[in-house]
């Protein structure tokens, strides 16, 4: 992979997260330092009298807390199940060793913490590539209203999938769409979710990325 792309790395516990017991963890735990900031509201000047204090949603971010990175921590709820979300990003980079040790310090920064029933380690991957041609379809015959249809994007997905919940699902998948207003471009966008840690997971993703960007190339 010759291009940046932006990288997310999640760690997601059976439990959810209650701020002041993640503070109570986190005591006297060497190295370990969480600090919350209020979530920050930008204020945008206008022509006007006034100025409007708004923003968009908040997120508790403790700056710098994995090798110099945020760690983001939230609760995802669905149906009656509720998991602690750890994530931390990467953006506009290509360095898969820098990457693997961001993967690592999270998951040994969940460890310190008393984190120990992990549901799903979970890499998320974007870039934009340079191209937006896409191969004839050729699988359906006798359409009546498309003569040479051609597909709009490539998605692949892998995982025990059938008649199943895929936020509940081990899963691989990748996709490249284009672009719809920007010409001759598209985006590659990878979700992998697996039960146990994986090392070289993130370079089998960017691996199998290049695999896929040649079916339209």
């Amino acid at each position: 992979m010759d291009k940046n792309f932006n990288l997310s790395l999640l760690i997601i516990v059976n439990e959810p997260i209650e701020l002041s017991d993640l503070f109570n963890r986190s005591n006297g735990i060497n190295g370990v330092s969480l600090k919350l900031m209020a979530p920050e509201t930008r204020l945008v000047g206008g022509s006007g009298i006034t100025f409007a204090i708004g923003g968009g949603n908040p997120n508790f971010a403790f700056r710098g807390a994995v090798l110099g990175k945020d760690l983001i921590v939230f609760n995802m709820v669905y149906q009656n199940i509720t998991r602690g979300i750890f994530q931390t990003q990467v953006p506009g980079t290509k360095d898969i060793l820098a990457g693997n040790e961001t993967f690592n310090a999270l998951r040994d920064l969940v460890k310190q913490l008393g984190y120990s029933d992990i549901f799903a380690y979970e890499i998320g991957i974007n870039l934009t590539i340079e191209h937006n041609e896409y191969p004839l379809y050729g699988e359906i015959k006798g359409l009546r209203t498309m003569k040479s249809p051609r597909l709009k994007a490539i998605k692949l997905l892998d995982g025990d999938t059938q008649g199943k919940d895929l936020r509940e699902e081990y899963i691989s998948e990748i996709s490249i769409e284009r672009i719809t207003h920007q010409s001759g471009k598209s985006i590659v966008s990878t979700v992998y979710r697996t039960k146990e840690f994986e090392e070289n997971a993130l370079h089998d993703i960017l691996s199998d990325i290049d695999e896929v960007v040649k079916l339209i190339r």
